[in-house]
């Protein structure tokens, strides 16, 4: 998807909402021409990705516990994505991918500092 990068922003800044507003109203104004069914709302476009979105985790994660399950051989309950589910997955993977990082980051820093201060004041002591 090519706006993903907008659309799938964590940051909760009024400038970040209005590029994924603006770009969500692109994307109803793209689909909208396209003339496939009735017109859309955003709410509706945005609503409906969600849901989608929450969907394909579900099924993600039924998959890994099966896979889990088996002992890490075959699963007798592969599960076939299309290319839409392909590429949303990937999205939603590296932006979870981007938070853990984070998180491990923060945590490394955290874990650093408290050494530092414990070699530190073992020196006076």
């Amino acid at each position: 998807m090519k706006h993903s990068k907008i659309i799938e922003c964590k940051k909760t800044h009024a400038v970040t909402w209005k590029d994924k507003d603006d770009m969500w109203c692109k994307l109803t104004t793209e689909l909208n021409s396209q003339n496939k069914g009735p017109p859309r709302t955003m709410k509706s476009l945005k609503t409906k990705y969600d849901s989608f979105k929450k969907e394909l985790r579900k099924t993600a994660a039924r998959q890994k516990l099966e896979l889990f399950k088996t002992g890490g051989g075959s699963s007798y309950k592969d599960i076939i994505y299309t290319p839409n589910e392909e590429n949303i997955l990937g999205i939603i993977s590296l932006s979870v991918e981007v938070d853990v990082m984070m998180i491990m980051i923060k945590v490394s820093a955290f874990l650093i500092t408290i050494i530092f201060y414990n070699t530190f004041f073992a020196l006076f002591v």
